[in-house]
C-alpha cells in the first residue's frame, strides 16, 4: 500500500512541476469530493508571467462557501481579491521565468490555502486537471509525478427535436475521478445536482440526443442558464396580483423557462408594468379588455431569447 503523501512532501513536488510547466499551461487542482464547486486551485503559465488563482465563492456550492474569517485569513496570508470582491477568486502573481525559491514560496502558499485556510486534511484529498494549449485548442498534460489522480469531465447537452447546443434543454456533466464517475444534471435553479440521466442513456433508455460539449462551450451554457434562473428568482419577489387577474405563469416559445402572463383587466397593477412587456414575440398572449379573445402581441425584447 503506497504511503500517504504529507503537505511539505506534496509542497517540494508541486514546486518543481511549477518550475517546468510549458507556455499556455493550465493546471487545476480539485479536491475529490467535489470536484466542481468545492475547493480547488488554478495555475496558468503565460509568456512572462505565472498566474493562481484559490477558489472564492462564485461557483461553489451553497454548504461550501466561505466564511469572513476565511476571507480573512487568505488576504492575511498575501492572497488578494479579483476586483477587491472577497466573494470573487484569490490571486497571487510570479514573474516568469522564478528562481527555484519562489517556486517554492508559491507552492507553499498553495498548499497554505488549502490546509490552513480551506481545511482539506491531505494532498492525498486532491485530484487533478491539466491541458496545454495547441495551435487546434488544447490537449491533456498528464503529470504522474504529482502523484494524484486525474480528473476528467465530460459535458453533454442534452437535445430535443428543436433544440440546439447553445440552448439545449438540459447540461449534463461526468466527471471520472480514477475508476469512478460522478454524473450530475444542472437545474432551473442554476445548481448542479446528482443524476441517472447519464447511465440510463448510457443503456439506451434515453430518447433526446446527448451531445458532447467542450468545456468553453459547456461554460456558455452554464452562464446562460445561470442568467435565466436570477432573472426568475428576481421576478418571484414581486407582490402578488390582484384578485381576478388573469396573469400567470406559461412556458415560451424558446424552451421551458418560465415568462409572465399580463392581463388588461381594469384596474389591474400589472397591466402598465413595462417588466412584463418585455417578453416573447412566439408566445405573448393576453386577455382582450371586456372579452376572452386572445391576441397574438407584436412586442419584441424577449428577455430569455435574446
Amino acid at each position: 500500500m503506497t504511503r500517504p503523501m504529507t503537505w511539505d512532501e506534496f509542497a517540494a513536488v508541486l514546486a518543481d512541476v511549477l518550475s517546468r510547466l510549458p507556455t499556455g499551461t493550465l493546471l487545476k487542482l480539485h479536491e475529490v469530493r467535489q470536484p466542481v464547486g468545492g475547493d480547488y486551485a488554478q495555475i496558468w503559465q503565460n509568456p512572462g508571467r505565472l498566474y493562481v488563482e484559490l477558489a472564492g465563492n462564485i461557483g461553489r456550492v451553497p454548504d461550501r462557501r466561505l466564511s469572513g474569517q476565511q476571507q480573512e485569513r487568505l488576504r492575511a496570508a498575501g492572497w488578494l481579491p479579483l476586483d477587491d470582491d472577497p466573494d470573487q477568486f484569490w490571486r497571487m502573481e510570479l514573474d516568469w521565468p522564478a528562481t527555484t525559491a519562489q517556486y517554492r514560496g508559491l507552492a507553499e502558499h498553495i498548499v497554505a490555502g488549502f490546509r490552513d485556510v480551506l481545511r482539506l486534511g491531505s494532498p492525498n484529498y486532491l485530484a487533478y486537471q491539466a491541458t496545454v494549449g495547441t495551435q487546434g485548442g488544447s490537449r491533456p498534460l498528464p503529470l504522474p509525478e504529482l502523484g494524484l489522480e486525474m480528473i476528467r469531465i465530460e459535458y453533454f447537452a442534452r437535445l430535443g427535436l428543436t433544440d440546439v447546443p447553445e440552448r439545449p434543454k438540459g447540461l449534463l456533466r461526468r466527471s471520472r475521478i480514477g475508476s469512478s464517475n460522478v454524473d450530475e444534471a444542472l437545474h432551473t435553479d442554476g445548481v448542479w445536482r446528482p443524476t441517472d440521466t447519464l447511465e440510463w442513456a448510457d443503456i439506451g433508455e434515453i430518447d433526446d440526443e446527448l451531445r458532447p460539449l467542450d468545456i468553453e462551450a459547456a461554460e456558455q451554457v452554464v452562464r446562460w442558464w445561470r442568467t435565466l434562473a436570477a432573472r426568475a428568482a428576481e421576478e418571484e419577489k414581486l407582490p402578488p396580483a390582484p384578485h381576478g387577474c388573469a396573469w400567470r405563469r406559461r412556458s415560451t416559445g424558446c424552451g421551458t423557462r418560465p415568462v409572465r402572463r399580463c392581463c388588461r383587466r381594469r384596474g389591474c397593477t400589472r397591466r402598465n408594468d413595462r417588466r412584463w412587456s418585455r417578453t416573447c414575440v412566439r408566445r405573448r398572449w393576453w386577455r382582450s379588455p371586456g372579452g376572452t379573445t386572445r391576441t397574438r402581441s407584436t412586442r419584441t425584447g424577449c428577455r430569455w431569447c435574446r
